[in-house]
């Protein structure tokens, strides 16, 4: 199996490793990165898996949290202000070698606030997550 220097982290800082359970039995990693600057906040993960004899990054930068709470416009005016927030699971209820994950999104705009499910399964054709791109374009 190969795959070598993994970058991570930032402002010197490496990122946070964690172990998952991804298929009834496959285990593997996910990386999360933090982020600031200018008054935008940003968290992302990267989950890595063995396939086949390869270790891949199966799901590049997911978000798990964008905040401009900082920002020049949003202390300017609220309804500029944005908060998203996500939690990603991998669905260990399905069936497969390789569990779909469960993204669930909380957007708040100023005073309002939407919560949305995303279903984001693997394609093993391509050998990775099929990831929405609004769950990882960042701000």
């Amino acid at each position: 199996m190969q795959k070598k220097d993994i970058e991570s982290g930032g402002n010197g800082e490496p990122g946070e490793v964690s172990i998952h359970k991804f298929g009834p039995h496959l285990f593997g990693f996910s990386i999360d990165e933090y982020s600031t600057g200018e008054g935008y906040t940003q968290q992302v993960r990267s989950i890595y898996l063995p396939y086949g004899d390869k270790l891949i990054e199966a799901a590049p930068h997911i978000s798990l949290e964008l905040d401009n709470s900082g920002t020049y416009e949003c202390g300017e005016m609220y309804s500029q202000c944005r908060e998203r927030h996500f939690t990603i699971t991998p669905d260990t209820g399905s069936q497969g070698k390789i569990y779909p994950l469960k993204i669930a999104e909380t957007d708040t705009r100023g005073d309002r606030s939407v919560n949305i499910t995303y279903n984001v399964t693997f394609d093993p054709e391509q050998g990775r997550y099929l990831v929405p791109k609004a769950l990882s374009e960042g701000f």
